[in-house]
């Protein structure tokens, strides 16, 4: 059984006349074992797991950019002004992300299994102002940008050692899993608070994204040289989006099935894997439907 941890601080106040005081703290734990020889080759066998604990934090004030009309003037507000200064100084943002994991494989007479799971909590907000009042003149056009999410996931593999004929071959099936439970918006305020939740504010939802998939692949080693990769995939995504302000965004689904082609490797004798990417890790993308159309999720 092995415990490794890390932990890392940092402060920075960097070249500004407002202190940036950018505040970051990062620790990290994991605790692993196992039992046997796992090599998953030469019909060794033995299992190996472990369990990971991260977290990260970290706040900050953001000067932002200025006008060069205010830097030319060299005030602002009766006091001196450079490009080292700041225009709100209320900007900046804090974020932080928790996530907690585990993994188990086992290796036997030339099959692997593998199984996964995590869970994370994340949060983010951000505080700019680009156009500094021309919106709201005597408040001032600050808006935030905040996501607070929690994801889950699972992930479960098999692969084996077979042979198609008389050529050796690898086959894999597995699949993945992963919800979504998040809380987006984008909020008018004034120094970091909200000015009206109810009334003025632009976009405040809840949001439910469900991502599954299942694929199966084979790899056929045609020579020292050449390889040989099929594979068949289905992804499955299920999206919802409620606006807390207003009516409830209808739920939009949908569907993707992708099939991995044969691919053929060499190397001037030289063996080498095949560089077409795995049916394991889907490249497909998914679009929620209007109003959340700018809900993008890349599916692993």
């Amino acid at each position: 059984m092995q415990l490794l941890g890390a932990v890392e601080a940092m402060r920075n106040d960097g070249p500004w006349t407002l202190p940036e005081d950018l505040n970051r703290r990062n620790v990290v734990l994991s605790l692993s074992g196992g039992t046997g020889a796992s090599n998953g080759a030469g019909g060794a066998s033995g299992d190996r797991w472990r369990i990971g604990l991260m977290d990260y934090r970290a706040d900050w004030t953001s000067t932002d950019q200025v006008p060069q009309r205010l830097i030319d003037a060299g005030t602002f507000g009766g006091r001196p002004f450079d490009r080292f200064d700041a225009v709100d100084p209320s900007d900046g943002g804090d974020t932080r992300r928790s996530s907690l994991s585990g993994e188990w494989q086992r290796d036997a007479d030339g099959a692997t299994t593998r199984l996964a799971a995590y869970a994370m909590a994340y949060q983010l907000a951000l505080y700019s102002n680009f156009t500094y009042a021309m919106e709201r003149p005597d408040a001032g056009d600050q808006f935030a940008q905040k996501d607070d999410r929690q994801v889950y996931g699972l992930n479960g593999s098999h692969a084996f050692d077979h042979t198609l004929g008389s050529l050796p071959a690898r086959s894999e099936f597995g699949f993945q899993v992963r919800q979504d439970r998040a809380r987006v918006g984008l909020f008018n305020t004034v120094a970091r608070v909200v000015v009206d939740p109810e009334n003025d504010t632009t976009r405040d939802d809840d949001v439910r994204e469900t991502l599954a998939g299942v694929y199966g692949q084979t790899s056929v080693e045609l020579a020292p040289w050449a390889r040989s990769v099929v594979g068949l995939r289905a992804d499955h995504g299920r999206f919802r989006v409620d606006h807390r302000a207003g009516e409830g965004t209808p739920a939009a689904r949908a569907r993707r099935w992708c099939r991995r082609s044969s691919r053929w490797c060499w190397d001037r004798g030289r063996r080498r894997s095949c560089s077409s990417t795995p049916v394991a890790a889907s490249t497909a993308t998914t679009r929620a439907a209007s109003p959340a159309r700018s809900i993008r999720r890349r599916a692993w």
